[in-house]
């Protein structure tokens, strides 16, 4: 049946290669998922009957029955989606010179017609002759192939013409929690119990349980898959899961209220931090409260690799303004900015869509476009509010990859500011080719008037443009792939040893 037609509460069986279509929950058998088209995350994660699954997820191995709990209408992901690049601009060059030729094509050819009318044929001639908004359209679009060949060397996916536009000036940069998790290494240092009825397998036990069935990217998966396996341990079954704002989630256990979060929850909470639990920096503490007491709690490290650390630090010495969102409790993120040196300010944590678009929408255009920088799906709505849409890949199949105008390659994001540089470079070049095709054209056009051209040469000289053209062309092609073929790197050996 066709996606549009799938109702609430019908079932339907999915197997390896099928991707989950919406929202349901499984009735029959057990399958290894992945959340790569997702997110590129190819972290296997197993279910059985009982468990909820998100939309996207991609079957890896077994067979499900799957009840649906949610419409195609429901489902704000295909909304988005349904919107999203639904026409994406050429660049600005390349449209400039579509209009300017629609608005000299009749002028060009009415004189063509009166000057045949008058028994001036050559004149006629060298009006038709005239095109060079046509070589000019031509000569930007091949600057811009040029363009994309060089950032493909650099594992960079140009995939719109118009995002190089809109780089030049940008300098804002919102990045999603999901678009670093291929640069952060996420381990289990300790799980503490702090009450005798609960031992360090039932913190763990109930943390897989809230881990998943809501926001799934925000509980380090890996670490519990490997402390579950270590123990044999198996999710609880938590229902009625609820944000909490910052301060983390909700649920029912067993008709107990458990909440999960970090200090802040115990702060909203008035329970006191024990001495054993204390704040330590790059770590984050997961706490465990049930019926407002607090049982334990889990710590985690997530420290970002050398790699990608340098890369975000690049960009702000380039001047990018960085800010951190998260759909969840603000220590991880906290963890993270101390880590970049970001300000307060910079770091936004507990953002439902709606929030984000907000923020998207509330950065000063006046100051340059904003980029926002995902990884996963559900970014998508973001991705369309935003000037530029960034994905991450690392390689492996994703459908944010296939929806953003650039795609960076993972731990590689000071590569963005390799493509300002060409963005620029390739600006300055179209400004260049305008004149070298306006000038010779306009030239012949007022000799042809003036001398009676052979109609040789009078090709010559309308051809004569894009001979210029292309030489120009090459030449800007060959100063970025000889300067930036490499990135900033190469290029600062080169002057160095240029200095020496």
């Amino acid at each position: 049946r066709p996606l549009a037609a799938l109702r609430r509460g019908d079932h339907i069986q999915v197997g390896p290669g099928d991707v989950v279509p919406m929202v349901g929950q499984v009735l029959e058998g057990e399958a290894v998922l992945s959340r790569q088209l997702l997110d590129g995350d190819p972290t296997p994660l197993a279910v059985v009957a009982g468990d909820v699954l998100l939309v996207g997820l991609l079957v890896q191995q077994g067979q499900l029955v799957v009840q649906l709990r949610q419409e195609f209408q429901e489902q704000p992901l295909y909304q988005q989606l349904l919107h999203l690049n639904a026409h994406e601009p050429a660049s600005k060059d390349i449209e400039r010179a579509r209009q300017l030729h629609r608005q000299l094509m009749p002028i060009q050819l009415s004189g063509a017609l009166l000057a045949v009318l008058l028994g001036r044929p050559h004149e006629a001639a060298a009006l038709v002759q005239f095109d060079p908004m046509n070589d000019w359209q031509l000569s930007a679009s091949v600057a811009f192939r040029g363009a994309r060949s060089l950032c493909t060397g650099w594992g960079v996916r140009l995939r719109h013409a118009g995002a190089l536009d809109r780089l030049k000036e940008c300098r804002t940069l919102v990045i999603a929690e999901a678009a670093l998790c291929s640069g952060i290494e996420r381990r289990l240092c300790e799980v503490v119990s702090h009450h005798r009825a609960y031992s360090d397998d039932d913190l763990v036990e109930i943390v897989a349980g809230f881990r998943r069935f809501l926001q799934p990217e925000s509980i380090a998966l890996l670490p519990l898959q490997e402390a579950m396996a270590t123990r044999q341990l198996r999710p609880r079954t938590v229902e009625e899961i609820k944000p909490l704002g910052c301060q983390g989630l909700s649920g029912q256990l067993d008709g107990k209220l458990v909440l999960l979060g970090g200090g802040e929850l115990l702060e909203s909470l008035g329970v006191k931090r024990p001495r054993k639990m204390a704040r330590q920096d790059d770590l984050h503490w997961l706490f465990v409260v049930v019926e407002r007491q607090l049982v334990g709690g889990m710590l985690f490290r997530d420290q970002l690799d050398r790699q990608m650390s340098r890369s975000l630090r690049r960009l702000r010495r380039h001047g990018w303004r960085l800010h951190l969102v998260s759909s969840w409790h603000g220590e991880l993120l906290q963890g993270l900015a101390r880590q970049l040196k970001l300000p307060a300010e910079s770091v936004h944590a507990a953002m439902e869509l709606n929030q984000k678009l907000e923020l998207i929408r509330g950065f000063d255009r006046s100051q340059g476009a904003v980029a926002y920088l995902g990884a996963a799906l559900l970014d998508s709505g973001a991705f369309a509010e935003a000037d530029i849409a960034l994905a991450v890949s690392d390689g492996s199949p994703s459908l944010p990859a296939e929806i953003a105008d650039i795609v960076l390659p993972a731990r590689r994001l000071d590569r963005l500011v390799d493509c300002v540089t060409i963005a620029r470079q390739i600006s300055l070049s179209n400004r260049q080719n305008l004149y070298l095709t306006l000038l010779p054209h306009s030239a012949a056009l007022l000799l042809s008037l003036v001398v009676m051209l052979d109609p040789l040469v009078a090709v010559l000289l309308a051809d004569l443009p894009m001979l210029l053209v292309e030489v120009n062309n090459l030449r800007s092609y060959q100063h970025l792939h000889q300067h930036h073929r490499l990135g900033w790197r190469a290029r600062r050996k080169q002057i160095g040893r240029a200095h020496v």
